[in-house]
């Protein structure tokens, strides 16, 4: 997957989510701005206000706020994770029946146009989107084995993760390690 990326390329891996979504910026094949050493990381969880009960004005709540990330970071690649259905387990069965899938659809999609509307100023730059179902980046890895992986390679790379990592942010983080064949 990585062979993807052009170098140079400041890019975003993203686990998007009406609940809060996650954010890692990154610069070629490294955390934005950071020596090899990545001994701080640019991740983030955006999170609507919870007086926002509408789910489509939380959606642009999360996109017009990720859009003053990405005019500051200027990714010109995103890396998604795809919303999909499941016909396995009662979670996504439920999420199915309350158009949770279309409302993340709505999320993604909103997202990946901040990220472009972001970049319009500088068009001349090359512009690239990357959707990954879950099952490709993580398989059925639980959540607990997920983290474990995510602080090895922490400790391996000597990158000083923050004291509490919300579970879109760690996503967002393990899937941008994934698409680099780090995890």
């Amino acid at each position: 997957m990585a062979d993807a990326i052009r170098e140079p390329e400041d890019w975003v891996s993203i686990d998007p989510g009406l609940q809060g979504t996650g954010l890692m910026f990154w610069t070629g094949k490294y955390p934005a701005g950071r020596d090899q050493h990545w001994e701080e990381i640019d991740l983030y969880t955006i999170r609507p206000p919870k007086k926002m009960e509408d789910w489509i004005e939380r959606a642009v709540y999360i996109a017009e706020t990720a859009e003053e990330m990405f005019e500051s970071y200027e990714p010109t690649h995103v890396v998604i994770e795809q919303p999909f259905i499941s016909l396995h387990g009662r979670k996504t069965l439920a999420a199915a029946a309350t158009d949770s899938v279309v409302k993340l659809s709505v999320v993604a999609g909103m997202l990946i146009y901040a990220a472009k509307r972001a970049q319009e100023p500088r068009n001349d730059k090359f512009f690239h989107v990357t959707s990954i179902l879950p099952a490709k980046w993580k398989g059925q890895l639980p959540d607990k084995a997920m983290k474990k992986r995510i602080e090895e390679w922490s400790k391996k790379c000597k990158v000083t993760l923050p004291g509490r990592i919300s579970e879109h942010a760690r996503d967002a983080l393990g899937l941008g390690l994934s698409y680099l064949n780090l995890l």
